[in-house]
């Protein structure tokens, strides 16, 4: 990634189920974090989009409180976000996005509410 950064690549792109297994969701977002976490400027250098995976909710979900089978929901979005900001040691996202979610009419309307709050708390551009 440094070389990348060197090179003038300062987009990442990740999503909490990259590199995810039972025992290590977030995989990819992890290596990322750990890399910025070293300093030298690199999160201010780089603009991250991060994403939520809707289809494979239904698999994770059966070790999350508050679940469901059909996809995600507010609740899921934002553990997720809060996850996936912990895995990249930072304290926001320049994007964050969810994919592949069987019920996108009914979850656009709640990350439009939502979305409003996250941008405020967890600093979402």
């Amino acid at each position: 990634m440094d070389e990348a950064l060197n090179m003038g690549i300062n987009f990442f792109d990740t999503a909490d189920d990259y590199g995810a297994g039972l025992e290590d969701r977030g995989g990819a977002e992890k290596i990322i974090g750990r890399w910025l976490a070293q300093g030298g400027g690199r999160r201010d250098a780089v603009i991250i989009a991060a994403k939520v995976f809707g289809h494979c909710a239904a698999f994770y979900d059966r070790y999350e409180e508050n679940s469901a089978t059909d996809g995600l929901s507010r609740y899921k979005i934002l553990k997720r976000c809060e996850g996936t900001l912990k895995h990249l040691q930072t304290d926001h996202l320049e994007m964050n996005s969810e994919y592949d979610n069987p019920r996108y009419e009914k979850i656009i309307s709640d990350m439009k509410r939502e979305l409003k709050k996250l941008m405020v708390e967890y600093q979402l551009g």
